[in-house]
């Protein structure tokens, strides 16, 4: 198992930029990695507070990856978020722009412990950058996001 954080920027035409801080729950079976992961952020267009879900898969050659997952996302004016911060953090509030789409990608993860000798604590961080694409082809709002992610991981029990 492997828990990641990471701070994620992404564009989208025409809504503009955002910034997301993004937490990952990895479970390795091989040759595939199960993946579920959860976001909240702001967008810069309309000052917009934008939370998602991840459940996907990931494919590990060496320390690339390559990965594919359904991804919800929701979307609310900064202030029903201000209003009601509770109902929109988990997705129940009103004024929620809903949307739900594909989200593919690939990253790289660098194994510190294979660059540090002996068994110690830093054995178990790797630091990575992931490169992402979400598609949302029935909804209201921008089709696609494109997006880079920097993240920090700790590898619990069995490593991959």
């Amino acid at each position: 198992m492997t828990l990641v954080g990471g701070l994620y920027a992404g564009m989208a035409a025409p809504e503009g930029g955002a910034a997301k801080a993004e937490g990952r729950l990895l479970l390795h079976f091989d040759p595939i990695t199960l993946e579920g992961a959860g976001a909240e952020g702001w967008g810069w267009n309309g000052s917009r507070e934008i939370g998602s879900i991840l459940l996907g898969a990931r494919l590990y050659k060496g320390p690339t990856y390559f990965r594919l997952g359904f991804h919800h996302h929701h979307e609310t004016a900064q202030q029903d978020f201000l209003d009601d911060y509770g109902g929109v953090l988990f997705g129940v509030g009103e004024n929620i722009n809903h949307r739900s789409g594909l989200q593919g990608g690939v990253g790289f993860a660098h194994e510190w412990g294979k660059t540090i000798p002996g068994d110690n604590f830093f054995e178990r961080w790797s630091t990575g950058i992931d490169l992402s694409v979400s598609w949302f082809p029935l909804s209201e709002g921008a089709p696609a996001y494109v997006g880079l992610e920097l993240n920090q991981a700790l590898h619990v029990g069995k490593k991959r």
